[in-house]
């Protein structure tokens, strides 16, 4: 992992510096270690700085767990594979091991279709696929999403989108569950 720019420019310098501050906010937790702290605060920071930074909070714990072989998508948007590439650079690639690829849904309540197909496809044939789906916390309560399907074949993990940290840890739990040959896993982000 690199932990000073690799070029030297103000821009970078800003983004270890507040990786840092993060990484040292957070020090008590002992159970993420203060090696992956430091590359989720650089993740946070690099998304902060860029086109996702609305989404920073809730992509940076996937993003700081996805390996070189690993992938990021998303369903029905462009230019997030260029965002992600450029964070990358920051931040260099994280572990290897099975490829996992982590599909950014959008909104629970504008699904594409093909969302559906993929996540059926993906239970079907038990891939190493995380879905990341968000929706309002409100509308949690009567949500309903790909209820065909047991825990079994798709857990549902629901997390505060807001909550670095609880993301952190689903993206660890769920990325495992991948790379372990387990199938497919739905992320609820609630926004």
């Amino acid at each position: 992992m690199r932990t000073t720019p690799h070029n030297g420019s103000q821009e970078e310098a800003e983004l270890v510096a507040a990786a840092r501050e993060f990484a040292l906010a957070h020090g008590r937790l002992s159970w993420i270690g203060e090696e992956k702290l430091m590359r989720l605060g650089l993740v946070l920071a690099a998304l902060r700085a860029g086109p996702l930074a609305e989404r920073a909070t809730m992509l940076a714990g996937f993003v700081s767990e996805l390996g070189g072989q690993d992938e990021l998508c998303a369903v029905g948007e462009a230019g997030l594979e260029g965002a992600i590439a450029a964070v990358r650079q920051v931040v260099g690639d994280g572990p290897d091991g099975a490829a996992v690829t982590v599909v950014l849904c959008g909104e629970a309540g504008g699904l594409a279709a093909e969302v559906g197909e993929r996540i059926g496809r993906a239970v079907g044939e038990r891939l190493a696929e995380v879905f990341l789906v968000e929706t309002g916390a409100e509308a949690l309560d009567g949500l309903v999403l790909f209820s065909e399907y047991d825990s079994e074949e798709l857990p549902r993990i629901v997390v505060d989108a807001g909550d670095t940290l609880a993301v952190f840890r689903v993206a660890q739990e769920s990325i495992a569950h991948g790379r372990r040959g387990q199938g497919p896993a739905l992320v609820v982000c609630a926004t």
